[in-house]
């Protein structure tokens, strides 16, 4: 095992976590952890800290991140923020989405759709062309809470809950919606320990030929005995894929395979329905496709990577935590994240194992078998609301808290 050099205040704050991650076709990286955003590219290797008090992200709160390859969005409580691949701010419109931004996501071929959702503000559904200017889908969502909205061939596929009038019980859902606000919906069934469902990714979003399919997300409560399940959507049809415990997430890989990220490993659902390990034995904590290539952050503990590449051959660590360079440094707010830079640098532990050099190349020396065992952690994305409606939503754990650790 690699040796870990631990820094002298490595009490004063818990460990970074990841729990989110996007990485763009040209190399540009945003890793989001309970720290703070981390901006950098793979080509010159310079990753930087974005602190927290820059951004204006609350410690609890786990933002939705975007990028059109020039900026990335990030949408959350305070609403849309907008970044250059440096983790400067940039200026948006007066136009703007100032409201809760609850899900937000980009194609190429689509533009941009958000989700906003809470007390005294609009429930909807908002696109835009150039991320700056937007306009509402004005879709029929009172007493309905979507969770997710990706992209289809033509209109979206939507997870989310809504409560029954008639029974007060919640009702799990995708909807199909078309351009003009009309929907068709498939009620999905969770049982007694069903936490949510979330449409994880659509075979449009990433750019896949062939008929719309999406990857579904069935979660469930952490004291359940029952596992997660991913599911294969096709035509308003479901099929069970997987069920594994402590599921992270879920893409499609560039073969159109279902990856799936777990606590405990990274499966693949093969196109002939075969399961296989692509990394076994270590915390999948975050995931993304990007160029036909296969992008994964480990839940942190003492050993573990920021960002590793998944090859045919094993896993490619690239980022380590102890090499991100420094924090960002910003013309409208110049040294501001110093004293968190300060911090990081004495408390991060560092793993002395080796990183590749190359992004481009495959390590020999770490293969799939690298493993380590650690558990998992993000925050959730909390709110408030006085509506009755949105009282039933916190109490089911959608508003106001996570599942369990680690999930994201």
């Amino acid at each position: 095992m690699a040796a870990v050099v631990v820094g002298p205040s490595i009490a004063a704050h818990e460990l970074p976590r990841a729990n989110g991650l996007k990485v763009d076709p040209d190399g540009g990286v945003v890793l989001r952890t309970t720290r703070g955003l981390v901006f950098g590219d793979l080509q010159s290797r310079d990753f930087r800290l974005q602190c927290l008090e820059y951004s204006r992200l609350g410690e609890t709160e786990t933002p939705t991140l975007a990028s059109d390859g020039a900026t990335v969005r990030v949408g959350g409580l305070d609403g849309l923020l907008a970044f250059d691949r440096a983790g400067c701010s940039v200026p948006l419109d007066a136009g703007g989405i100032g409201l809760a931004v609850t899900d937000l996501s980009f194609v190429e071929s689509h533009g941009w759709v958000l989700v906003t959702a809470g007390a005294g503000q609009p429930n909807d559904a908002w696109t835009s062309s150039d991320g700056r200017s937007w306009t509402a889908l004005s879709l029929p969502l009172d007493g309905v809470f979507l969770t997710r909205m990706r992209a289809l061939s033509e209109g979206w596929l939507s997870s989310g809950i809504r409560i029954d009038i008639a029974t007060g019980g919640p009702v799990h859902f995708l909807r199909r919606w078309q351009p003009d606000g009309s929907f068709v919906e498939t009620p999905v069934d969770l049982g007694p320990d069903g936490y949510r469902v979330l449409v994880t990714d659509t075979t449009t979003s990433t750019g896949l030929d062939g008929p719309d399919r999406a990857l579904v997300l069935v979660d469930r409560y952490a004291e359940s005995a029952s596992p997660d399940q991913i599911w294969a959507w096709q035509a308003g049809e479901l099929t069970l894929l997987l069920e594994a415990p402590d599921i992270q997430d879920a893409r499609f890989g560039p073969d159109g395979s279902a990856l799936v990220a777990t606590l405990t490993g990274l499966l693949q659902v093969q196109t002939d329905g075969a399961t296989v390990e692509r990394v076994p034995r270590i915390a999948i904590a975050a995931l993304d496709v990007a160029d036909g290539r296969i992008f994964i952050s480990t839940d942190y503990s003492i050993v573990g990577y920021a960002l590793a590449e998944v090859t045919d051959t094993g896993v490619n660590p690239l980022l380590r935590y102890e090499g991100i360079r420094g924090p960002t440094e910003c013309a409208d707010a110049p040294a501001m994240c110093e004293a968190d830079w300060a911090d990081w640098a004495l408390e991060i532990p560092v793993d002395t194992a080796p990183v590749a050099p190359d992004a481009g190349e495959p390590d020999a020396g770490t293969g799939a078998s690298a493993s380590v065992d650690n558990a998992g952690g993000c925050a959730a994305n909390p709110g408030s609301s006085a509506h009755p409606i949105w009282l039933a939503f916190a109490s089911l754990g959608l508003l106001f808290g996570r599942r369990r650790p680690g999930s994201c």
